[in-house]
């Protein structure tokens, strides 16, 4: 039923440079999707309707507000369309872990060093964000999947473990940590 939340969609390709995790949002309730149209409508045309206003009668000083307003509609679109077109996809390769966010396939790639990574884990949820898998690289935290349960954290570090492991990755890793 179209209703309920869904699981949310990981595959694992195996393939001659390594392993690819494709991750995929979790589908939200229709309601939701209602709710962003309905109100990404509401707020562009109270949005326009304000700029008019500004630009027919022209102020002494030009407020602020337009440009939080601007900002505000962009960070919702970009919400918006995460939802369907959203995901992030791990490659593990003899030499790199390789991330990636995407929105529709666009989106950067970092690389790290396979060799380099050290305590790849499961961060718990904290406040207002959600829990993630992260390692350190470098002497800093890297979060490189957000939004997991301990369950799907469990299946993504035991593949990925296992992975680095028959690159030789995990021995240097236990060594030093």
């Amino acid at each position: 039923m179209f209703f309920k939340s869904f699981r949310r969609q990981i595959l694992y390709v195996e393939g001659p440079d390594g392993l690819r995790i494709t991750i995929r949002p979790r589908r939200q309730e229709l309601f939701v999707y209602i709710f962003f149209v309905v109100w990404l409508c509401g707020w562009t045309w109270a949005g326009i309707k304000g700029l008019t206003h500004i630009l027919d009668n022209p102020p002494a000083r030009v407020p602020t507000w337009p440009l939080g307003w601007v900002i505000g509609e962009v960070i919702m679109i970009g919400l918006f369309l995460s939802m369907p077109g959203g995901g992030e996809t791990i490659w593990i390769t003899p030499d790199f872990v390789k991330c990636r966010k995407q929105l529709f396939g666009i989106g950067l790639t970092h690389d790290y060093f396979l060799h380099e990574i050290l305590n790849l884990r499961y961060q718990l949820p904290y406040g207002r964000r959600p829990g993630g898998l992260a390692f350190d690289y470098e002497g800093r935290t890297v979060r490189f999947v957000s939004d997991v349960t301990s369950t799907e954290a469990v299946e993504l570090l035991g593949k990925i473990r296992e992975r680095m492991r028959d690159y030789g990755a995990m021995e240097t890793a236990e060594k030093e940590g």
